[in-house]
């Protein structure tokens, strides 16, 4: 299976992110900003790119994202300890 160049540039500019972050993070802690601040610009950032990319998806696809309400609070435990937990101790420990 080939890769197309669009999916190529993808994968080594999500790596280039990725790599960096450890940087970023380090020099954001070096100019005052808390662990769980910069978790929260993480997370505003990413959270508007995510929404973006389903808001397109869903035009483009015409379908609807349903989640019932018994999914919610499941969704509200993953989200805080798989992620923001997460970010937060790697942050404090960076």
């Amino acid at each position: 299976m080939a890769i197309s160049r669009l999916n190529a540039f993808l994968m080594l500019t999500l790596i280039l992110f990725w790599g960096s972050s450890f940087v970023v993070v380090k020099i954001a802690l070096n100019e005052g900003l808390t662990p769980i601040s910069i978790a929260t610009f993480r997370f505003l950032i990413a959270g508007g790119f995510f929404l973006i990319a389903l808001l397109i998806e869903k035009r483009r696809r015409n379908y609807r994202l349903l989640v019932g309400r018994k999914e919610l609070p499941i969704l509200l435990v993953l989200a805080l300890t798989g992620v923001t937990f997460f970010f937060a101790a790697q942050y404090t420990g960076i």
